[in-house]
C-alpha cells in the first residue's frame, strides 16, 4: 500500500469522528477509533475460520491449542459475532457486545482492556452512537489479503499520528516512517548471508518500540535475506495504546511469543528486560523529552556505577535521548559472545550539547574511548511525521571489523531525498529505495569522498585548559570612590565617629592614582595608624576593593608568596584538540598576544587527573561546511535596481488610483 492509499484509508476511518463531535471531546476520539479499528482488523483475519472455530467449541473443551491451530493465529474468538454480525441483532446490543468481547482469547482481552473498550462501548450506546459507529467500521475490509501486515502497521501509525495531533502530545513523540525503518534495518544488519547465517536465532530489541515499526522492519529484512531464519523480537513501550497495537500486529503475524516479549512501562525507570543482551538493537527515542518523572530511578541506577545502566554519565533532565543510548549500550551482547550492534536515531543535540565534564560529553567520551561508535549518518530534514528537524543515525558496535577500528565514519546524506506528492504532517520528504541503496553503499564502502569523512576517534576529543591573566589594579581616593566607601553596608554599621574618621583619613591620601597595590596598602595602613584608626585585615580588604579600578598599565597584584593573582574577569577557556601539545598551542596561540598569561594547573580532569578537562563533541555541520562565495557586486546591484524599479511601478499604480 502506497503512502497515499493508507493515508486515504486512515482518513476514511477517522471520518467516524464526525459522529462523535457533539458527544466526545476531540482528545477522546482515539479511544473510540483505535480499538474499533483493531477489532475490525482482528475480525477480518478470523472471518474465514469463524465457522470452524464455533464447530470446534461445540465439540471440545480443549480450546487454546486446537483453536489457535484452526485460526492460524495466536488468538481466536469463540462468540458467534463480529462487528458486522452484532448489527443484525434485534433489541439491546450491549449484552451481545459483552459476549463478543468475552469470546476473545485472553491475550486479546488484555489488549482490549488497555483501551477500556467496554466503557467506550457503553458510552457510545448511551449516546445512541453505537450502531452508527459500528456500521461505519463494518463497511471497511481490513482482511490481511486486502491490507498486508506492513500496510496495516503504516495505517496504525497514521492513525496514531492523527491522534497525537488531537491529543496535543509532546512534539518529540513520533513514529518512525517506513523508509527510515528500511534504512536503519539495512544499516544495522550484516550485509551478506555468510555473516548472518551462523546465528541460530537473531534477537532484536527496541526499548521504545511504539507500534513496533523498527522491530518488524528488521524482521522483514532478515526474512528477505533468509526466509528460514529464526528471529525473536523484544521491546518496551511507555504508551499503552501503542504497546497494545504492537502486540496485536505480532499476534496477527502468527507468533504469540514475540508479542509477549513486548512489555509496557517506562524503560528508564523499570527495565523489563534486565540482564538480557542482544546482537541487534535499534531505537528512535523522543527528541527533547524530559526524564523528570524518572529522575529518582535514573539517579539510583547511576549510583550503581558499572553494575547499572547509566555508568557513563547522566545528561540534562530536559532531554532523555542519551539515557536511551546508555540503556542500549548496557544491553549489547558481549564481544566474547559475538558482540552487538546498535542503530540509534537522534536529533543534533546529543552530538555536541554539553561542555566538557557534562553528562552528555562524558557519555560521548565513554563511546569514543572504548571505540564503540562506528558511523554517524546525517539524514535529510522533513522525514518524520511530528518533527521537521535535522536527525542522525548512530551506528555502534563493540566488535568493529579491523579496518574500522579506532575510526569513526561520518556520512552526509542530507541531500538524498525525494519530495512527497502530499505531506504527512511534517513529513514532506522520503528516502527512496534507490537512495537507501546509495546511503548503505557509502557506509559499507568506507572510503573518503565528498559526502564521507573518516576520522580518528581522538579527532572529536579536546582538552579544555583554563587560561589566567594577572590582576592589575589602580587605587584612587576621588569623590566618587569615597562615595562607594560610604555606601558599603559594612561601613554603615560603624559608629558615626568611626565613619567620619575613616572618610577623613582617606581624604588625606594622595589624590593621584597609585598603580601598585602593595605600596598603596602600606600607605593606607600607615595613614590609618597616624589618624588613630585601627584597620583589621578584613576592613582593609573591603576598602581596597572600593578604591580599586582595573588598569592594564598597573603593576601585577601578587599574593603573599609572590605569585601573580588571576583576574576573574579575564579568565578564559582554550579548547585544544587531543592530538595537539598544549605547550606548543600556548606558545603559538596565547603567549604572543597575552605575554603575562599562564595555564591554571589546578584545574584537572576527573578521569585521568591531567591538567585540563576532557570533552568530546561531533560538530557535523562544521566538518562538512562548504564555502559558498558571495555573489558579485554586479549581480547584487542588478537585483537592487530591479527591486527599485518594481517599487516605483507599484507606487505609480497606487497614486493613479
Amino acid at each position: 500500500m502506497h503512502h497515499s492509499e493508507h493515508r486515504e484509508l486512515a482518513r476514511l476511518i477517522w471520518s467516524v469522528s464526525e459522529l462523535l463531535r457533539d458527544t466526545f471531546r476531540r482528545s477522546l476520539y482515539p479511544e473510540v477509533i483505535l480499538p474499533l479499528t483493531l477489532l475490525r482488523r482482528l475480525d477480518c483475519a478470523l472471518a474465514p475460520t469463524r465457522a470452524l472455530v464455533l464447530e470446534e467449541c461445540a465439540q471440545t473443551s480443549d480450546r487454546e491449542s486446537d483453536l489457535t491451530q484452526l485460526t492460524g493465529y495466536a488468538f481466536y474468538n469463540t462468540s458467534p459475532y463480529d462487528l458486522a454480525g452484532l448489527l443484525a441483532e434485534l433489541g439491546e446490543i450491549i449484552p451481545h457486545f459483552s459476549r463478543y468481547l468475552d469470546g476473545w482469547s485472553r491475550n486479546i482481552r488484555e489488549l482490549l482492556e488497555v483501551f477500556e473498550v467496554a466503557d467506550t462501548i457503553a458510552r457510545l450506546d448511551d449516546s445512541d452512537l453505537l450502531v452508527p459507529v459500528l456500521k461505519r467500521f463494518a463497511q471497511i475490509d481490513l482482511h490481511p489479503r486486502v491490507i498486508s501486515n506492513a500496510a496495516m502497521g503504516d495505517l496504525f501509525q497514521e492513525l496514531l499520528r492523527i491522534s497525537s495531533i488531537f491529543a496535543s502530545e509532546h512534539p518529540g513523540s513520533h513514529y518512525t516512517p517506513r523508509d527510515i525503518v528500511r534504512l536503519m534495518a539495512r544499516l544495522l544488519l550484516p550485509q551478506d548471508d555468510e555473516q548472518i547465517g551462523p546465528m541460530p536465532c537473531r534477537e532484536i530489541y527496541d526499548p521504545c518500540c511504539g507500534t513496533g515499526g523498527l522491530l518488524i522492519g528488521c524482521l522483514e529484512a532478515i526474512l528477505e535475506q533468509d526466509p528460514q531464519s529464526r528471529v525473536a523480537l523484544y521491546g518496551q513501550e511507555i504508551n499503552p495504546q501503542a504497546c497494545a497495537i504492537c502486540r496485536a500486529d505480532l499476534y496477527l503475524r502468527g507468533d504469540g511469543n514475540d508479542a509477549t516479549r513486548i512489555t509496557l512501562g517506562s524503560t528508564l525507570s523499570c527495565d523489563t528486560h534486565a540482564g538480557k543482551h542482544f546482537a541487534y538493537q535499534l531505537a528512535n527515542p523522543p527528541y527533547g523529552a524530559s526524564w523528570e518523572r524518572d529522575r529518582p530511578a535514573v539517579l539510583a541506577e547511576a549510583r550503581r556505577g558499572s553494575a547499572g545502566r547509566f555508568v557513563a554519565g547522566v545528561p540534562r533532565v530536559s532531554d532523555s535521548q542519551m539515557l536511551f543510548l546508555e540503556h542500549l549500550l548496557a544491553h549489547m551482547r558481549p564481544v566474547e559472545e559475538g558482540g552487538g550492534r546498535i542503530a540509534f536515531i537522534s536529533d543534533g543535540s546529543p552530538l555536541f550539547t554539553g561542555k566538557e565534564a557534562s553528562g552528555e560529553s562524558t557519555i560521548r567520551r565513554w563511546l569514543f574511548e572504548r571505540d564503540l561508535l562506528e558511523a554517524v549518518i546525517a539524514l535529510p530534514e522533513g522525514l518524520f511525521y511530528n518533527a521537521g528537524i535535522a536527525t542522525y543515525i548512530w551506528l555502534i558496535s563493540n566488535n568493529k571489523e579491523p579496518r574500522r577500528r579506532g575510526l569513526v565514519q561520518l556520512v552526509d546524506a542530507r541531500e538524498r531525498w525525494t519530495s512527497m506528492r502530499r505531506p504527512l504532517g511534517k513529513k514532506r520528504r522520503e528516502v527512496t529505495d534507490q537512495q537507501i541503496d546509495q546511503i548503505v553503499s557509502l557506509v559499507r564502502t568506507f572510503e573518503q569522498g565528498p559526502d564521507v569523512q573518516i576520522h580518528l576517534n581522538s579527532t572529536f576529543g579536546y582538552r579544555a585548559y583554563t587560561i589566567e591573566q594577572p590582576l592589575r589594579l589602580t587605587f584612587q581616593t576621588t569623590t566618587d570612590h569615597l562615595a562607594r566607601v560610604a555606601a558599603l553596608p559594612a561601613f554603615q554599621e560603624l559608629g558615626k565617629d568611626t565613619r567620619d574618621g575613616v572618610l577623613a583619613m582617606l581624604s588625606e591620601l594622595a589624590a593621584d592614582p597609585c598603580k601598585d597595590r602593595t605600596a598603596f596598602t602600606h600607605l593606607l595602613m600607615s595613614t590609618a595608624a597616624g589618624c588613630g584608626i585601627r584597620l583589621t585585615q578584613r576592613r582593609c580588604a573591603t576598602l581596597l576593593d572600593s578604591l580599586a579600578e582595573r588598569d592594564e598599565t598597573a603593576e601585577i597584584c601578587r599574593d603573599a608568596t609572590g605569585k601573580p593573582e588571576p583576574d576573574p574577569r579575564l579568565c578564559d577557556i582554550e579548547r585544544v584538540m587531543l592530538q595537539e601539545d598544549i605547550q606548543s598551542f600556548f606558545e603559538r596561540e596565547v603567549k604572543p598576544y597575552v605575554p603575562d598569561a599562564w595555564i591554571n594547573t589546578e584545574v584537572r580532569d576527573q578521569v585521568d587527573g591531567a591538567i585540563g578537562r576532557v570533552g568530546y563533541a561531533i560538530h557535523f555541520n562544521r566538518l562538512f561546511y562548504r564555502y559558498q562565495p558571495p555573489r558579485s557586486l554586479a549581480e547584487i546591484e542588478a537585483d537592487i535596481r530591479q527591486l527599485a524599479h518594481e517599487t516605483e511601478r507599484l507606487l505609480r499604480d497606487i497614486l493613479d488610483r
